[in-house]
């Protein structure tokens, strides 16, 4: 395998990826708002959806970036 083959791999992977991201992304976003309509964090022992998301794993960022859309 050439170089520039193996860097067209990479390639096609990572755009594979990057839309499978997107689409768990918007997943994700999905729940979020459907528990936060629910009151969900706070019947889960939550203070709020910031709690509750970062308590599940998500960095403080990822949280703030989905729970301010």
């Amino acid at each position: 395998m050439s170089i520039q083959s193996s860097i067209q791999a990479l390639h096609e992977k990572a755009v594979q990826v990057a839309r499978q991201y997107l689409r768990c992304e918007r997943e994700l976003l999905e729940i979020l708002q459907a528990l936060d309509r629910a009151r969900g964090a706070r019947a889960l022992g939550c203070s709020s959806m910031f709690d509750y998301s970062v308590k599940e794993g998500l960095s403080e960022s990822m949280t703030y970036s989905l729970i301010t859309v």
